[in-house]
């Protein structure tokens, strides 16, 4: 679906470590079912949003997850945060920089997308600096479950304030 030089994401698959697990964070897309994996995908087409295996190139190694995620707990009317997760083992090496990047890219060449956001615990000095170096602008930090959360933005021209859009 998306590929870059180091990672390239795609959809995850039953036969995947863990996908269902991760899978099943995403409430917004997930349908529970006999195969959760499937409905998963069925209904992603729906929503263009949810989670995608981040695959390490070119062991093809599955080393986390990364997607466009719906946030209506957060904004109302829902935002698109770029969330992903990536392996310890296979963390500081540029694996999730690349993954946050390529959906960034995604989001900047389709119309119908006009912002995104990262939101991101202060303590979580990796996820920071990549914000940051992709050029999304922190705006303002509120809580969210009981924990601090800083909010970066890439917004296109013309798009209206968030922050008074939170829960």
């Amino acid at each position: 679906m998306f590929d870059g030089p180091k990672v390239k994401l795609r959809k995850l698959t039953p036969l995947d470590p863990l996908a269902e697990k991760w899978i099943s964070t995403d409430m917004v897309n997930f349908i529970k079912s006999t195969d959760p994996i499937i409905s998963y995908y069925d209904n992603y087409p729906n929503f263009g949003t949810g989670w995608l295996g981040i695959v390490a190139k070119p062991s093809n190694q599955l080393i986390g997850r990364a997607g466009l995620l719906s946030r209506s707990d957060i904004f109302q009317p829902a935002e698109l945060e770029i969330a992903y997760v990536v392996d310890e083992e296979h963390q500081n090496k540029g694996f999730a920089k690349e993954a946050a990047g390529l959906l960034l890219e995604y989001v900047r060449k389709n119309s119908h997308i006009n912002r995104v956001f990262l939101g991101i615990t202060p303590e979580n000095g990796a996820s920071i600096k990549i914000a940051e170096s992709l050029g999304l602008k922190h705006e303002y930090s509120r809580p969210h479950f009981n924990r601090l959360h800083a909010y970066y933005w890439h917004r296109k021209s013309g798009t209206y304030n968030p922050e008074q859009f939170i829960n």
